[in-house]
């Protein structure tokens, strides 16, 4: 898997300058292996339209993220559940979720295009 552009951006917030770690996650053309991604200490994922594959949100290296999908992607936490409910979401075209760890569990605590089913 290949990881285009991991870079940290400054965004300033009224007298506030924020460090905004993110990562854009495309799979290798040639790669028949299972694209799965493990968070590490960034902000903000991209997902490509030809991700197809897994976020595994880690609870050590990872206390607040927002996934953008533009493909396809299951979400699944290291441990716990997502909202005290969920083993996994699944995030289509256009999705984007914000995710926040309180007390080892992850709550979604914005989203846009999420259907429950």
């Amino acid at each position: 898997m290949t990881f285009l552009g991991t870079k940290l951006l400054k965004k300033k917030i009224g007298d506030k300058i924020y460090n905004v770690h993110h990562i854009i996650l495309e799979p290798e053309p040639s790669s028949t292996e299972q694209n799965i991604y493990q968070t590490l200490d960034e902000n903000f994922i991209l997902v490509t339209e030809n991700f197809n594959g897994e976020i595994i949100l880690n609870n050590e290296t990872t206390e607040h993220i927002v996934v953008k999908c533009l493909g396809y992607v299951i979400i699944k936490p290291l441990k716990n559940k997502i909202d005290n409910e969920y083993d996994e979401i699944e995030l289509g075209k256009g999705s984007c979720v914000e995710f926040l760890l309180v007390e080892d569990s992850w709550y979604i605590i914005s989203s846009d295009g999420l259907k429950q089913s």
